[in-house]
Formats: structure tokens, C-alpha cells, sequence
């Protein structure tokens, strides 16, 4: 039986939705081969979206086959459930994820994710050749090394965030690695750039969502920040704002690329 399914894109990081159960005996070797770039659709993740009377649940399985929470995920499919499902008619929701039921705010066309809050933030030190000093490990959703350094433009965020992502100070969950530097601050305010290796899909991605979230809950907590944006490797913005409550909204980039259809499940 045919499968329909849609190729979502946020700043980059794409993912391949398909919506409502399908029967799979084993997500990790699907989700391998549908995220190959050369044999399947290609993609950095694929998402599982089902509704349940009126809630919605999604579960997501980066490349390499494992499962964890993705902010751009969670936007992608609420970005299609504003658009496929609701027909632009309903403003606000929630998804449940692994990192618990999170709201969803339609405004001016434009899709706000309520962040997780941290689980934990701490500073800590790891010694390394690159000389970085300022770090802070934080989960929020899912497991973050943020790094703050003064040049992004000159480090091999490949080599490493390997070194960081598998360092034995993060056994055995191993742990995504954000490198972020300052180019404005002011009065709560700040304009940054980020890049992030994400475990998974172990490279670079082009944007992610939890990433940046983590990184805003450091800037928050290192100067006090209630306002940012966010600038990603493709010069994408994100928008993110502390609400009265202390919830954090996040807005960015995020569209359909097309639909397909497998003729058979792999």
C-alpha cells in the first residue's frame, strides 16, 4: 500500500514527515534508509506524526536511526498541522514529544514553539587544543555543550564537536555541541551567531532549534538576556522571547519542500 509523505525544511535542517500510523518493525533501519541522501529521500531525521482524538503525538529518529526531541522537528510538524490539518483555521495547539506536551502559538502566520525548560545548566571545563574556557553543559529537551568563543567563522565544527560530543565527561549519552559568539549586547537583548554539531547526524547542521534554545538559556543565565536572535550557519534567523511565565518562545524559518510517496515500506 502506497505511503504518502511530505519533505519539511527548517533554515536547512529537512525532515521526512509522514503523518498518521503506519506499522514499522524496526524505525532505526527504516529511518536510515529513508534519510540516504543518495538512496532515499534524503533528510537529517524523520518524523512520526499521530493523532489521538484531539492530541497530536510525534516521535523523531535522527539519521543514524536514533531517537531523541528536535525543536526544528517539532516546529516542521506544527508547521504542517497549521497548514495541512487545520487549514490555517486553528492558531493554537500542542504536540506531545519525548520532551514532554509543548504548546504552539500561530502569530502573524508565524509558528512559536514553547520551549522545555532546563532539566539542569551547569558550568564546566574541559580541557582541549583549541583554547575554549567558556562552556556550559545543559539539557533541555536534549543534551547541549554551549561554548562561548570570540571567531565562528574559523572553527572546524566537524573535528571538533566530535571531540566534544564523544568525550567521556558526557558517557553515556554523549552530548550536542553549539558553538556561539556575542555580535551584539544590550539591555536584555542580544544578536548571536551559532553553529552546531548534532549527535545523530553526526556533521554540522545547518540550524537547530534545541541548540539554540540551549544556547539562549546560557546567555539568560551568563547576562541576563530575555530577548535574542539567532543567526545559523545559512544566515538564517531565529527569534526567541522569555515570557512573563519564564517560557521560552522560539520562532524561525520552516517549510514544505514537496510531497511524495513510497510505493512500499523498505
Amino acid at each position: 500500500m502506497p505511503i504518502s509523505f511530505y519533505k519539511l525544511t527548517a533554515a536547512g535542517n529537512d525532515f521526512v514527515l509522514f503523518y498518521k500510523n503506519i506499522k514499522i518493525k524496526s524505525y532505526s533501519s527504516f529511518t536510515k534508509k529513508i534519510c540516504d541522501r543518495h538512496y532515499g529521500v534524503g533528510g537529517d531525521g524523520i518524523l512520526i506524526l499521530d493523532k489521538n482524538g484531539k492530541e497530536f503525538n510525534l516521535r523523531y529518529f535522527n539519521s543514524d536511526g536514533t531517537e531523541a526531541f528536535c525543536g526544528n522537528g517539532t516546529r516542521s510538524a506544527a508547521f504542517f498541522i497549521y497548514r495541512e490539518i487545520f487549514k490555517k483555521r486553528k492558531k493554537n495547539f500542542y504536540i506531545k514529544t519525548s520532551a514532554g506536551k509543548l504548546e504552539i502559538k500561530i502569530i502573524k502566520e508565524k509558528i512559536y514553539l514553547c520551549m522545555p525548560k532546563p532539566n539542569f545548566l551547569k558550568e564546566v571545563f574541559i580541557k582541549n587544543k583549541w583554547n575554549f574556557s567558556k562552556m556550559s553543559y545543559i539539557k533541555a529537551g536534549t543534551y547541549h555543550l554551549v561554548i562561548e568563543t570570540d571567531d565562528i567563522s574559523k572553527i572546524d565544527v566537524y573535528e571538533c564537536g566530535r571531540f566534544f560530543r564523544y568525550h567521556e565527561n558526557f558517557s553515556p549519552n554523549g552530548t550536542n555541541v553549539d558553538f556561539i559568539k556575542i555580535e551584539k549586547l544590550s539591555g536584555g537583548k542580544v544578536i548571536c551567531r551559532i553553529r552546531t554539531y548534532e549527535k545523530g547526524v553526526e556533521e554540522e547542521t545547518l540550524s537547530c532549534s534545541s541548540g539554540i534554545a540551549s544556547s539562549f538559556y546560557y546567555l539568560n543565565k551568563k547576562y541576563g538576556i530575555k530577548n535574542a536572535i539567532f543567526i545559523s550557519k545559512n544566515q538564517e534567523k531565529f527569534y526567541l522571547k522569555l515570557d512573563k511565565k519564564e517560557n521560552l518562545y522560539l520562532s524561525g524559518p520552516v517549510k514544505i519542500v514537496f510531497k511524495g510517496r513510497l510505493d512500499e515500506l523498505y
